[in-house]
């Protein structure tokens, strides 16, 4: 292949799940595709789409906080809601157990951005915010991403939501190799947890998650070396088998995966 092939530092824990999956949702899609394979329509989960309105309306108050001056929860809420509603502008799927419908995803996000600003916004003193990054990774691959904020001591922290939270060993570790590769040294790691729940429930706390650091690099580096060995496979082969699947994955649904149910995966059964 002529064209680089990206690797994305928030899909190296997703790939350990289950590489088929990631293949055919972003890493390898437009390929698969193009070797004859029919592959389902993307479908945008209200989880994801809650989750990346919550990382919006944090991200309008760290580069704020950045820039030194304040803004108001009401306005980070509204920055968060607008992100939302251009996230499921072409659809969503519900939760039927926490969020059945639009409204409510709302009110959650509104608690939830209100839970970053009072209990999370005031430890962080950032650095850099939502900074890009990419770096050369052999063999026409290229490794990117942006964490969410890199503190001045070093440390990078990382906004998860939802409704259980999984481990991102990896993609710090990406977002560490990155930061080396930029002279921008990670000292540490932090998952900041703002669990989603029903409305009737009371919002839960933020919970903070620590990572070793050399543990993740060591993750991340497995896990480039994996990508690289079952994609190139996979282009040499055309053998789907190549590229590893996980049926036991709780994510192998019609839902969460494209492949699933399609000739790209008979493993799913």
């Amino acid at each position: 292949m002529s064209e680089l092939t990206v690797i994305r530092c928030s899909s190296l824990p997703a790939w350990n799940d289950c590489p088929r999956r990631i293949a055919a949702r972003e890493m390898l899609r437009p390929e698969i595709e193009a070797a004859g394979y029919r592959l389902w329509p993307e479908k945008t989960g209200v989880g994801a789409a809650i989750g990346s309105a919550v990382d919006a309306g944090a991200t309008l108050m760290l580069r704020a906080k950045s820039a030194t001056y304040v803004v108001a929860i009401a306005e980070a809420v509204e920055h968060a809601i607008a992100e939302f509603r251009g996230g499921i502008a072409g659809g969503c799927e519900y939760d039927k157990s926490a969020t059945p419908n639009a409204q409510i995803a709302e009110m959650q996000i509104s608690r939830m951005v209100e839970v970053y600003a009072l209990q999370v916004l005031p430890k962080v003193e950032p650095e850099s915010v939502q900074r890009e990054l990419t770096a050369d990774v052999g063999g026409g691959f290229v490794l990117s991403g942006h964490w969410d904020v890199r503190e001045v001591s070093g440390r990078l922290r990382d906004t998860k939501t939802g409704q259980d939270v999984y481990p991102a060993g990896p993609q710090f570790g990406g977002y560490a190799l990155l930061g080396l590769a930029h002279g921008l040294p990670v000292t540490a790691a932090v998952v900041d947890y703002i669990e989603r729940v029903s409305l009737k429930k009371p919002q839960p706390a933020a919970v903070e998650i620590e990572y070793d650091v050399g543990q993740c690099i060591k993750e991340a580096a497995r896990t480039i070396k994996r990508i690289k060995q079952q994609v190139n496979e996979w282009r040499q082969t055309k053998d789907i088998e190549s590229i590893s699947s996980n049926p036991y994955s709780q994510f192998c649904t019609n839902r969460m995966c494209p492949a699933r149910n399609t000739d790209f995966c008979r493993s799913w059964k």
